[in-house]
């Protein structure tokens, strides 16, 4: 009988002694150094969950080291940024209490090595992915001065890109010739769309989607419907949001030019609370008071916000906003309503002839269109241990 229970004590005993190592958390420690082993000042560290591909935390180096506190067992990717310097992202498996000591080393910059998470919905670095994948950050964003979706995404391999008069008007995204259906648009891995078209897809706010304070945008060529569902046969576009965290930054732009064009953006992000609270948020506003013709306007006002907070050590409880309130005064479109069919010949290729087989586009002041829409979502989060995490 004592044998018996021996035998069935003994694997529960190390069930329970693997949940308390595995369950303990530690500070995550090191230091970053530049191609000659010097200390660099001021480097910003992100850290990702590999498994949730979810944002852990984000700290700033103080001569050269750095701290992340509480961080449970698990695999992980440090993404590291400083001025000067190549990005670089490492990919680390931490124990706690194993006392390790990760040293990221950072190249003068040059070709810069991003971590995404739309290819395989995990945390990974673009040179682990076969698939097609390209990856706009923000600060080419920035120097393009892009401040819609579609501008941002104009120069991507494999993309098609279709507005038909500037900002506000009708506007499709095609991923290697598909339909404009067929490219799934996600807000940091979550899907966008309007559920009272006929596909549900977000084709109808896309002369709306303005990037108002972006991380980056990844693009995902070829089927992604195995992880993301309808409408990802084509491709996959993901918007990942600022999230905030060390040092406190902002930015403000104000620019007009003709046609009544005004435009102003403005971004802030930070943390408080020892680093417990991560915060960002931002504002963009976009007016064109006549265009070409004088009854071209058009106005976009978008605001994006983001806020997360550590409840205790593993558990994170985020929430995030997205939205757009948009009007355009399009011309009408061209048609052949009102041609008498004596003028219109019974042959198979009939001529584009003003007035006489059609009739074409025309400035209309009472022909307008309004838009407005908005994504928010809720997240709560916790990595129990190196092999358990939910979300």
């Amino acid at each position: 009988m004592k044998t018996r229970y021996l035998r069935f004590l003994s694997p529960l005993a190390a069930l329970c002694w693997a949940t308390i190592v595995f369950g303990q958390t530690a500070p995550l420690r090191g230091i970053v150094v530049d191609p000659q082993g010097q200390p660099i000042q001021s480097a910003r560290l992100t850290l990702f969950n590999s498994a949730t591909a979810g944002q852990i935390g984000q700290v700033q180096t103080i001569d050269g080291r750095f701290e992340f506190s509480a961080v449970p067992a698990g695999r992980y990717l440090i993404e590291t940024t400083a001025e000067g310097f190549r990005q670089t992202a490492v990919r680390l498996d931490f124990r706690a209490g194993a006392n390790t000591t990760v040293k990221v080393r950072l190249e003068i910059e040059g070709v810069q090595q991003s971590i995404l998470v739309t290819a395989e919905a995990a945390a990974q670095s673009l040179d682990e992915t076969a698939k097609a994948v390209s990856v706009i950050d923000r600060p080419e964003i920035d120097n393009r001065n892009e401040y819609s979706l579609y501008e941002t995404l104009r120069n991507t391999p494999g993309l098609t890109i279709r507005n038909l008069g500037g900002p506000g008007q009708s506007t499709s995204i095609r991923s290697r010739g598909l339909g404009p259906s067929a490219t799934a648009i996600l807000i940091d891995g979550m899907r966008f769309r309007d559920v009272a078209t006929t596909q549900g897809d977000a084709s109808s706010f896309l002369g709306g989607l303005n990037i108002v304070n972006p991380k980056r945008v990844e693009v995902l060529r070829g089927s992604g419907s195995s992880l993301y569902g309808t409408n990802a046969v084509g491709g996959i576009i993901n918007i990942v949001t600022e999230q905030g965290g060390v040092p406190a930054h902002g930015d403000l732009q104000l620019e007009g030019g003709s046609l009544g064009l005004l435009r102003g953006r403005g971004s802030l992000g930070g943390a408080t609370l020892h680093n417990r609270l991560l915060y960002s948020g931002g504002l963009l506003h976009l007016n064109v008071l006549r265009g070409v013709n004088g009854n071209d306007r058009a106005r976009s006002t978008g605001a994006q916000g983001f806020a997360r907070y550590q409840l205790r050590e593993g558990l994170l409880a985020s929430a995030r906003f997205l939205g757009s309130d948009d009007f355009v005064q399009p011309n009408s479109s061209p048609t052949a309503t009102g041609i008498p069919a004596i003028y219109i010949p019974n042959t198979t290729i009939v001529p584009a002839l003003p007035f006489t087989t059609f009739i074409p586009s025309r400035d209309d002041p009472d022909n307008r269109r309004a838009s407005r829409f908005s994504s928010s979502a809720f997240k709560l989060q916790q990595t129990v241990n190196a092999l358990l995490n939910w979300q």
